[in-house]
């Protein structure tokens, strides 16, 4: 029996790290004569692992009558597929939904489901079935026992399929991105029967216990549980919204139980490899909610992790990058601290006029690797189509992807290939080295809910001139006209429109901006959800908290007990002073001394009032401020570190045994000002030494690291033509990258089977015998590399004697960058 274990970070094969070099491979779009000579060339293009949807309305077109032999149709021959892919040694993933989305027109359900059944259709608060692309009731038994039924008939294939000699299934994926085919929101679904009078009442009776605690929460008066009905309408008031957060809470947790549920379904009837929730109530919780659905799995047991979606939706520059250390960090911030795997990693798009540039994937692919994940899957990895009355898009599918519908390669497929030759021959030192935790980034549940419901003035009554209460403050302003009861989340968060809630204001964007600015700092970290920590409160890194104000009670828990055992947390804007539902809470405030004596308004706000508040910091830099901004008086020892107007905006304090910077405006990147003002804060202040560094800040960072080596992946975030200047592993050297290009340098590098060293290259380096001495050297045609060995040694490049200059460093040759690979080869 093959064995397939979560251990750590990484999964494991019969007992070997596998790292995953994968394909998203969709059979049901392609004509099954070409399956073998497409499996058989992702293969050649070192792919280790095909995930594939398996869509339950392809296979089971009649309730009843389930095809997965092909005797309807080749195209539906399941078994064949698998069969050929284990001949090639390709190791499987199952993705047999229920709903698989896809871009298919039902998100992959049979249409008789919905006509036949219709009490499997989920209601929306207005009492009708949800408009639009079905959202399954996924809570009520009809639905459950069709979902059952087809489990019942394709899971015994799958895990037939898991103990072979040759490839096999080695993860299962119940449903995906769980949320009841994105319809979470407040009034988008699940007003069903039996999520109204079983699941809710259960929960609140397991959150609440006693029915007089509820009623003290809500200061009502309810005899039971069951007389709790969920919201109808957006809060209006405190109250309201105490009952609105408690519902959409719930729906978190059901979706969790609901992947649970279907784990627990597939196990019995045979399943017994890893299974992964992908991006679980994505939509709504951007980038998924990994840390409350992994916290969840943890209390079950489960051989179960949660992965993410990592998609360049923009180019690969600071933003971009940022964007995907957000999907990253947010996947590992799971208190599972299991795996973390990227199940879709794109830089192209399944329609022609969206689909993004080949450029990014140089960098996108690498800087998964180095931040944390266990690999990724290249999603769609064959370019397929699919009759449009079945898809939403097309008839194609994924037009210029690494292989053509009939298997043919081009030079995405040589581009791929090369990185995952390079994470084959490396593939036990990266699963052995960890990234570095310079700066963890602090977030709840509850910010996203803020952003969602609204929060609570800090000062005075909200009325004008008090943050909350006027057009310059933070929180969103529900639109109270017309809602629209559908799941089209794309547009703008349900009930509350695109003019009104502002992205450039919100609490999650104070994280976003937070993240973007350790990024372009090169520092690496975990996000640490503080209501479902990933790390225990006594951990010391430096933690940043950006927040609107407000925290759930968890959180100031967790942030007080951070700081009393010796950690360094760094407020921005403002320290915490509410709970989600405006109680007071001062207990981060006493601990550190701190009183909120002023709240200064941004420019714009009276005539002639234009521009940003000019913030003199003590390293001398001149910062730009265009947010709200804080101002404290502290009874215990400070030292200011910003001013405005004479007035301290920013200081370090110290409390217990830890001690907090307090930032009074937000940590972002907006020019090389704030940039050096926040550098100096991290290393001067907080005691970061960041592992690795670019002085010209002009290339992304990302590193993971073991007793032996230190792997580093660099990205030309900048796009700039001009070389960066690396430090890292105590050495400093010049390199050039083009715009956008991305590589994985290798320091202390064991080479001649360990009786030399590299102390670093500048080019991607395979090795092509296992003593390493005959190396492939990648970079850009054009860019010039260096090389530099810690002993004297005889050198060819390209099949020609090279001379090594002497060096400080060591012994070192310079070559220039072709478009063939250069060939090294060492003698001693």
């Amino acid at each position: 029996m093959k064995k397939v274990e979560l251990r750590e970070e990484n999964l494991y094969v019969d007992g070997r790290p596998f790292l995953v070099r994968g394909a998203e491979i969709q059979y049901f779009r392609l004509n099954p004569e070409n399956w073998e000579e497409i499996l058989s060339n992702a293969q050649k293009s070192g792919v280790n692992l095909v995930t594939t949807y398996i869509p339950w309305f392809f296979h089971e077109e009649e309730e009843g009558d389930v095809d997965l032999d092909g005797h309807t149709h080749p195209s539906r021959n399941l078994r064949r597929f698998f069969e050929i892919a284990c001949s090639l040694g390709l190791y499987l993933a199952a993705r047999p939904g229920p709903f698989i989305n896809s871009e298919l027109r039902d998100g992959g359900f049979p249409r008789w489901l919905f006509e036949k059944y219709p009490g499997t259709l989920s209601r929306s608060a207005a009492g009708g079935y949800c408009l639009g692309r079905p959202c399954p009731a996924e809570g009520e038994p009809v639905y459950r026992e069709k979902v059952y039924n087809w489990y019942k008939a394709v899971i015994p294939l799958i895990a037939e399929f898991q103990d072979r000699e040759k490839g096999g299934v080695i993860l299962f994926q119940p449903d995906n991105e769980l949320s009841s085919a994105w319809s979470f929101g407040l009034l988008n679904s699940l007003y069903d029967p039996e999520i109204i009078n079983v699941y809710w009442p259960q929960y609140l009776q397991e959150c609440y216990k006693e029915i007089e605690i509820l009623n003290r929460h809500y200061e009502s008066s309810y005899m039971q549980f069951s007389q709790v009905k969920p919201p109808r309408a957006f809060p209006g008031s405190p109250l309201e919204k105490k009952l609105a957060d408690d519902w959409m809470n719930f729906k978190r947790r059901f979706f969790a139980d609901w992947g649970i549920d279907m784990t627990r379904c597939a196990m019995d009837l045979g399943i017994h490899v890893p299974v992964t929730l992908n991006e679980p109530v994505a939509g709504f919780f951007n980038h998924g909610d990994h840390s409350g659905v992994g916290a969840r799995i943890k209390e079950t047991g489960l051989p179960v992790f949660t992965s993410c979606h990592t998609y360049s939706d923009r180019l690969q520059d600071w933003e971009g990058c940022a964007d995907n250390a957000m999907s990253v960090r947010l996947n590992r911030s799971s208190p599972l601290n299991s795996v973390a795997l990227a199940m879709e990693a794109g830089a192209g798009c399944y329609n022609e006029r969206l689909r993004k540039s080949d450029i990014n994937w140089d960098m996108l692919l690498r800087n998964n690797l180095m931040d944390g994940l266990a690999g990724s899957v290249v999603y769609s990895y064959v370019n397929g189509s699919s009759p449009l009355e079945q898809t939403i898009e097309g008839p194609e599918y994924w037009p210029l992807a690494p292989l053509s519908a009939k298997g043919e390669t081009n030079r995405l497929t040589e581009k791929i290939h090369t990185f995952h030759r390079f994470v084959e021959a490396w593939e036990k030192e990266i699963a052995s080295a960890k990234c570095p935790e310079e700066l963890n980034l602090a977030f709840t549940p509850g910010m996203r809910l803020s952003d969602f419901f609204g929060t609570y003035p800090l000062m005075g009554s909200g009325g004008e001139g008090a943050p909350g209460g006027e057009r310059f403050s933070a929180e969103p302003k529900i639109d109270r006209g017309e809602v629209a009861f559908s799941h089209d989340w794309l547009d703008g968060y349900e009930g509350v429109s695109k003019q009104t809630v502002k992205v450039e204001s919100s609490a999650w964007r104070k994280v976003r901006e937070a993240l973007v600015l350790s990024v372009r700092l090169g520092l690496s970290g975990r996000m640490v959800d503080l209501a479902n920590p990933c790390c225990p409160p006594d951990c010391h890194t430096p933690l940043i908290v950006p927040n609107a104000g407000c925290l759930e009670t968890e959180a100031f828990d967790y942030l007080c007990e951070y700081i009393k055992s010796g950690g360094t947390a760094i407020f921005t804007p403002m320290i915490p002073q509410f709970d989600l539902y405006g109680n007071y809470n001062n207990s981060i405030l006493k601990l550190l001394g701190a009183e909120l004596t002023e709240m200064i308004r941004p420019a714009g706000g009276e005539i002639l009032d234009y521009g940003s508040r000019v913030v003199q910091a003590w390293g001398g830099q001149e910062l730009s401020v265009h947010s709200w901004m804080s101002v404290y008086n502290f009874s215990r020892e400070n030292k200011p570190l910003a001013f405005y107007k004479g007035k301290a905006v920013a200081s370090s304090v110290t409390a217990e045994q830890g001690k907090a910077v307090v930032a009074g405006f937000e940590a972002l990147y907006n020019n090389g000002q704030s940039v050096s003002f926040w550098k100096d804060v991290f290393e001067k202040v907080c005691g970061i030494s960041p592992a690795v560094s670019e002085k010209n800040g002009y290339f992304s960072l990302f590193s993971r690291k073991n007793e032996a080596m230190h792997f580093l992946s660099v990205g030309n975030a900048a796009g700039t033509l001009e070389p960066g200047i690396i430090r890292c592993a105590g050495y400093e050297f010049l390199l050039e990258l083009m715009p956008h290009e991305g590589r994985i340098l290798i320091f202390n590098m064991p080479v001649l089977d360990g009786k030399n060293h590299i102390c670093y290259c500048t080019s991607e380096v395979i090795p092509l015998d296992p003593e390493r001495s005959r190396l492939e050297l990648h970079g850009a045609p054009g860019t010039q590399g260096k090389i530099v060995f810690s002993e004297p040694c005889t050198v060819c490049l390209n099949g020609s004697p090279v001379p090594l200059s002497k060096e400080k460093e060591g012994f070192a040759l310079l070559y220039e960058h072709t478009r063939e690979a250069c060939l090294i080869s060492i003698y001693e």
